[in-house]
């Protein structure tokens, strides 16, 4: 009443036993890295919350939308400023992707600029 075991079957036990623990430390460190990502991130978004207004910033950026009076309104969107302006041919739009903006679109009076994790921030510096 012995249970044969055959070569291919402890084969296959000997390979489970060594993948098993490999994949549970694999999974382990995605979630592990992924929980670190997002507690650095949510600090990140903290010190730019906190972070004081830099007036020269302002400024530079003011400029890149045609001046404090050519600015009427100020919103943001996800990773977008979106800046409603009084002419929109004194933006320009060279100089805010200089500035950051991996996209600048120009709408009638809007110009949309995506500024990715800086937004917020730009968008701190801009509001009124």
């Amino acid at each position: 009443m012995f249970l044969k075991i055959d070569n291919q079957t402890i084969t296959l036990i000997l390979l489970a036993l060594c993948i098993i623990p490999v994949a549970v430390l694999g999974i382990w460190a995605i979630i592990k890295s992924t929980k670190v990502r997002k507690v650095k991130n949510k600090e990140y978004q903290e010190h730019i919350a906190c972070e004081d207004v830099d007036l020269e910033q302002r400024k530079i950026f003011y400029d890149a939308f045609g001046g404090e009076d050519n600015v009427l309104e100020v919103s943001i969107e996800m990773n977008r400023v979106t800046v409603k302006t009084s002419d929109i041919n004194k933006v320009d739009g060279s100089r805010l992707k200089e500035l950051g903006a991996t996209g600048v679109l120009l709408v009638g009076d809007l110009v949309k600029a995506s500024f990715g994790d800086r937004a917020k921030y730009i968008y701190k510096l801009m509001e009124k």
